[in-house]
């Protein structure tokens, strides 16, 4: 057994937390509704599909940056 900074417990609490908010708002259904886009997308050539995923998942959704893009 793994002796961890966090506990188990605390981080469900914080994600059910976390979860609770986050349903049925207004992010829920444009996350959905980007999900759902990205799922009835044609198939792509593996190069193009990695730019998009990249784009559409780390950067718009997550809000993921590189070290020296814009926001870093």
């Amino acid at each position: 057994m793994r002796n961890t900074f966090i506990s188990k417990s605390f981080l469900r609490s914080v994600w059910a937390h976390e979860y609770e908010t986050f349903k049925e708002s207004p992010d829920e259904a444009v996350l959905f509704e980007r999900l759902r886009r990205w799922a009835a997308r044609d198939a792509q050539k593996e190069t193009t599909a990695q730019a998009a995923l990249l784009e559409e998942f780390f950067h718009s959704i997550w809000g993921y940056v590189q070290a020296g893009q814009a926001g870093a």
